[in-house]
């Protein structure tokens, strides 16, 4: 029994810690301006069942072991209030089966762009554009379908340029973030377009954030062989239907934590696909280690125009998560407003030391919850609050 109280202790302690700054970010959560971000990831696939253009499983000797695995390494900046744009480059290892006379491959798969334009910002939601470009590192050759393809090694994926549009949408509501992606997606010219879709639900303490969801791609119809898929040319594709696909379509659904230490962010999650067209079904699992330089930008004039109040700190909670203001409802605060927070000494200060959001509010107070910490500065008694 006193094991039990001291590790739900040690694990409240994990998830309530004040000096935690960084958390889960959704779609539209970007970077603010001049902030950096540095993110490793790795992923690893492994195949259950493929399944052809119908929908039909297909028999395989030995359908589990066809793996993917991937390095990520991707840059981050903030540019202005409402835009971030990344650069990536992703290493990729693809194995068949050890019975295929088809060698491992391995290789630079692909380098890109990506970039986030967030707008029609509220209490409750964030609205936000993404636009996304991959370029494939190499070529693959395509063979007719009565010609057999080379064994000397698979191919790593499908060629070409990738590139795509998201609408994201952010709800907020106290501990629960839901979260929601709909895209437009072309792949290489060979394959159909496509849209892609997501929703999930995180649930965010301090430090500890846990998150579930959907995700799943929805094929647009109009791959070229698409009335006559035994004439399209094959690749060296080994036991797999990942690439060179027909109008694929596929539907996961995945779970995730991450733990948040200083200027760094952790990150497990799994993911099952198990619906597929012209895919794979089968498992994957993904770690991620991120790093944020988190800066607060000079010009907050957007800001200022959004302020509607101001008070202070009249009380701040042991572990200094939790904040009482000497302002609530009479002066129209409610619940999901933001607030930033100024240093007590230093009023004359252009920017905030912290960011927080109002979850419980009185008629003459309210309590805030601190969600990000961006100075060395502590908040104290009296720190000033502008809501917004």
């Amino acid at each position: 029994m006193i094991r039990q109280y001291l590790f739900f202790g040690f694990f409240l302690f994990l998830a309530t810690d004040s000096f935690a700054a960084l958390r889960y970010r959704t779609g539209t959560e970007i970077l603010s301006q001049d902030s950096e971000a540095i993110d490793l990831q790795f992923q690893s696939f492994s195949k259950k069942s493929s399944f052809d253009e119908t929908g039909a499983e297909l028999v395989s000797t030995n359908a589990n072991s066809f793996t993917v695995n991937d390095w990520m390494l991707k840059y981050t900046k903030g540019f202005y209030s409402d835009v971030e744009a990344s650069f990536f480059g992703n290493f990729r290892s693809v194995s068949p089966e050890p019975q295929s006379s088809i060698s491992s491959h391995s290789g630079l798969e692909s380098i890109g762009l990506e970039g986030k334009y967030l707008f029609l910002i509220n209490k409750n939601f964030k609205n936000a554009l993404g636009l996304r470009l991959r370029k494939a590192t190499f070529s693959n050759s395509q063979y007719t379908p009565s010609t057999a393809p080379p064994t000397d090694k698979v191919v790593l994926g499908d060629d070409g340029l990738e590139y795509g549009l998201d609408y994201l949408v952010t709800y907020y509501d106290y501990h629960l973030k839901y979260d929601f992606k709909l895209g437009y997606n072309k792949p290489s010219s060979y394959l159909s377009s496509e849209m892609l879709y997501n929703a999930a639900v995180i649930y965010y303490l301090t430090k500890i954030s846990f998150i579930t969801g959907i995700e799943g791609i929805y094929s647009l119809k109009n791959d070229t062989y698409t009335e006559s898929p035994s004439l399209k040319p094959i690749i060296s594709g080994g036991n797999s239907r990942l690439f060179n696909s027909i109008n694929r379509q596929k539907t996961s659904l995945f779970a995730g934590a991450q733990y948040s230490f200083g200027n760094f962010i952790v990150a497990l999650r799994g993911e099952t696909i198990f619906k597929a067209r012209s895919s794979d079904t089968g498992n994957t699992i993904s770690f991620n280690i991120r790093w944020e330089n988190n800066q607060i930008s000079t010009n907050t004039e957007t800001r200022r125009q959004n302020y509607f109040a101001e008070g202070f700190v009249k009380k701040i909670s042991t572990k200094g998560s939790l904040l009482k203001i000497n302002i609530g409802s009479e002066k129209q605060l409610s619940k999901g407003d933001h607030v930033d927070i100024f240093n007590a000494n230093d009023y004359a200060k252009s920017y905030p030391i912290a960011t927080g959001t109002i979850f419980e509010v009185d008629s003459e107070e309210a309590t805030v919850r601190i969600n990000q910490k961006f100075d060395n500065s502590p908040v104290q008694i009296s720190s000033l609050v502008k809501v917004y």
